[in-house]
């Protein structure tokens, strides 16, 4: 039998979760029909609390400050970030939507790795629930997400990033990109229906962070093999030329385009 590896983190009382262990599909027990076994032992996990008691009834907005959850371990919600860019992520589990995201997330983890993103998953549901659901996700996508998985049952935590829904007993899709200082660098809500794209959300996340330290604003195409930026208006036009020798391309004063090395 073949065990989950997941880092689930959860919220619940000690004894209430389990690892989940399960056997290949359509194993027949001896004189029955083809079943799946989910044999039970106990998981360690760790009891969490949000150090952010206010609960807000709007998403936070850019260059708010996100709020500080513990992580398990003994590290908080931004000692694990360290520093890192990040990007927290709520979903639904049993969702079918949520469903197909994790396995596009699950593609794209390592090139998120590799830029040194980090990715956290907040979810709302029922531990059980959760544990079944990466019990899914295993067996029919092979998915072993190796990111957190945050449990937030009784919506503590997102209470205090306002993603609570408006029915005030479910959790909003949204995701949120925070920046090394712990700060909102750019955020987006979705509805159930719709499934997010996450190869823009790395994108996102890059150009912010390229624009974080660099005088330069991205186009909607820019990608790191598409290096082509704009300035913005407040650079004078004598300091771009002495920073960008290879040419500013201007199309108006204040549409003016350099060509940046790509990766």
């Amino acid at each position: 039998m073949r065990e989950i590896d997941c880092r689930f983190v959860s919220m619940f009382a000690p004894g209430q979760l389990f690892r989940l262990r399960r056997s290949p599909k359509h194993v027949p027990p001896a004189g029955g029909a083809a079943t799946t076994v989910r044999d039970k032992e106990p998981y360690k996990f760790f009891s969490q609390s949000c150090f952010c008691k206010a609960r807000r009834t709007k998403m936070l907005n850019l260059g708010e400050n996100a709020p500080d959850f513990a992580m398990g371990e003994g590290k908080s919600f931004h000692e694990w970030r360290a520093g890192r860019w990040t990007l927290l992520i709520s979903a639904k589990a049993l969702s079918p939507t949520c469903t197909v995201e994790f396995a596009e997330l699950a593609r794209l983890a390592g090139e998120f790795s590799s830029e040194d993103i980090g990715l956290v998953t907040l979810l709302c549901d029922p531990a059980q629930a959760v544990t079944n659901w990466l019990g899914d996700l295993a067996d029919d996508f092979a998915i072993h997400p190796s990111w957190p998985i945050i449990s937030d049952s009784d919506l503590s935590i997102a209470a205090t990033y306002g993603l609570v829904d408006s029915s005030g007993t479910g959790l909003q899709r949204a995701s949120i990109l925070i920046d090394p200082q712990g700060k909102i660098a750019a955020l987006s809500a979705y509805p159930i229906t719709n499934g997010r794209n996450f190869s823009e959300m790395l994108r996102i996340a890059l150009a912010a962070r390229l624009t974080a330290t660099d005088r330069v604003a991205t186009p909607p195409e820019w990608t790191l093999k598409n290096g082509r930026v704009m300035l913005p208006p407040s650079l004078p036009q004598s300091e771009a030329e002495k920073l960008y020798s290879q040419g500013v391309d201007i199309v108006r004063p204040y549409l003016r385009f350099v060509d940046l090395p790509v990766s």
